[in-house]
């Protein structure tokens, strides 16, 4: 875990990846529930838990920075096939049972951090898996670029949005020298006496919830 980390701020440095942190991991193993930036939370994700991150499957084509991703832990779901799903969830559960965490951003997408989108409920199923395993909720949002208060255009500048290429976005970040995202943990989810599309209705409300206020961040 020691080395993983010391990697990611590795390979956050070259990008001016700085992070702030809001609250902090629970102890024990636990899955953490995030909304998704792109590629950027990945790796500052990376710097904070142990255990597999499940990040969208396209981030692994890209050369170079997706075997970065991929050397930090990171498994790389295609949600809408299901035989892989099912992979993700027996992974996810030896990992549980092992005593370390997993990290999965339920989205199924990325964006820019403001409104996280309707939570999809795989994530929520492998919590149910091992019983006594909570749910963490976390808030990842952009809160400077170039040393200067994140607004909404700056705030998007530094996400990977839908079908984007690797250049522009790689661009867009390294021509502003520095980044810093803001990563909010919330208290563990119990998720014992609720199915799993009611978890994954009351962890997006407590994602959301600990989204901070500033410009980018509006209803």
């Amino acid at each position: 875990m020691r080395l993983r980390r010391t990697v990611a701020r590795a390979v956050g440095g070259v990008f001016g990846l700085s992070v702030e942190v809001v609250g902090g991991p629970s102890p024990g193993p636990a899955v953490y529930v995030a909304n998704h930036l792109g590629w950027l939370d990945v790796i500052a994700l990376a710097t904070l838990l142990d255990g597999p991150i499940v990040a969208k499957r396209e981030i692994a084509s890209w050369p170079l920075l997706g075997r970065l991703i991929a050397s930090l832990g990171a498994v790389f779901v295609d949600r809408d096939v299901p035989y892989r799903v099912l992979r993700f969830l027996a992974e996810g559960e030896a990992a549980l049972r092992a005593g370390h965490s997993v990290l999965v951003f339920p989205e199924g997408t990325s964006g820019d951090g403001a409104i996280p989108r309707p939570f999809r409920t795989g994530a929520f199923a492998l919590a149910k898996r091992v019983d006594g395993t909570p749910i963490v909720p976390i808030h990842v949002a952009v809160a400077r670029v170039g040393g200067v208060p994140a607004d909404a255009a700056s705030a998007r500048d530094m996400c990977w949005v839908g079908d984007e290429a690797l250049v522009p976005s790689l661009g867009r970040v390294l021509r502003r020298g520095s980044v810093a995202l803001r990563v909010a943990f919330g208290p563990p989810i119990d998720p014992t006496d609720l199915d799993r599309k009611h978890l994954a209705r009351v962890a997006h409300d407590a994602v959301r919830a600990l989204a901070p206020e500033v410009p980018h961040a509006s209803a």
